[in-house]
């Protein structure tokens, strides 16, 4: 059985130099939104925090995950 995989849009603007942007489409089998509202609860500062934390988190592990047989690429410790 395959996994559902679901698609994002991010999209990284540096505000003081617009219109600079980075737009990258995503692949992630998690419901990032869900992800976000869990992690909520947790105690962050502010809701942006929280949010940032969750993406960061799950977009670096889903990169480990599919790179994790290939000896060529090391990530650091």
């Amino acid at each position: 059985m395959m996994k559902k995989t679901n698609h994002y849009r991010l999209v990284i603007s540096l505000i003081e130099e617009m219109p600079k942007e980075l737009l990258l489409v995503i692949e992630n089998h998690n419901n990032l939104f869900k992800i976000m509202r869990r992690i909520e609860e947790k105690k962050f500062e502010t809701q942006e925090q929280a949010h940032a934390f969750a993406i960061g988190l799950k977009l670096l592990s889903e990169e480990v995950i599919k790179k994790r047989n290939h000896r060529d690429i090391t990530f650091p410790a």
